[in-house]
């Protein structure tokens, strides 16, 4: 099944420049209830890797994801909490896989419109300052919440932009100074395809706006 894609207001910036995840984040749609909200489960598929020019031993994008869980012989599934509040959503992923719950917080919360058709565009960014990254995780999902005979479903893309500065440590065996360790900038992107379906209600309460 292909996301049908909502435009943002300005189609001719990246879809990924802070300003243009900014007002995607703030914007409201004209959806009402909140029956959309709930966790769903389901498949990802990359569509486009960028950044294989990162350290393996410090990758921590989708597509690297993938990867080791193809090797452990698992499939690439992704468990989100959607909770909507009429024309506003958020979204936050929880798991990538069971293996993976961890590199989950290392994607942002995102929000943005819901509208009545289900279209919905969420937009987030992620800080991080910590011993060995510092920069902004970037990211939008584009795609439709439909009720299908099963029960709703997400079916998106997830545009995703690292932009970051990572400190490469210098083997623990060797004895040099500060001044070898090395910074990494990385400014790099990935896509993937989504399509989940609702599992359960959220967590915790829907409270509306």
């Amino acid at each position: 099944m292909t996301a049908s894609i909502t435009p943002g207001c300005h189609e001719e910036l990246d879809p990924l420049d802070p300003e243009v995840l900014a007002e995607v984040a703030r914007t409201r749609g004209d959806a009402q209830g909140i029956e959309r909200s709930g966790i769903y489960v389901g498949m990802f598929e990359t569509l486009e890797c960028g950044c294989s020019g990162v350290d393996a031993a410090y990758d921590l994008s989708l597509c690297t994801a993938v990867e080791r869980l193809e090797d452990l012989g698992l499939p690439p599934w992704l468990q989100l909490e959607l909770v909507q509040a009429d024309g506003s959503v958020r979204i936050q992923a929880l798991g990538l896989a069971d293996f993976f719950e961890a590199e989950a917080s290392l994607l942002p919360s995102f929000y943005g419109p819901l509208h009545s058709d289900g279209r919905l565009s969420v937009a987030g960014v992620l800080q991080i300052d910590a011993l060995v990254a510092s920069g902004s995780v970037l990211g939008r999902i584009d795609g439709t919440s439909e009720l299908e005979p099963e029960g709703w479903a997400l079916v998106a893309e997830y545009q995703q932009r690292y932009a970051l500065d990572l400190v490469i440590q210098p083997d623990v065996l060797d004895f040099g100074g500060e001044d070898e360790v090395e910074v990494q900038p990385v400014d790099c992107r990935e896509r993937v395809s989504l399509d989940l379906r609702w599992v359960s209600p959220p967590f915790g309460p829907v409270v509306g706006p």
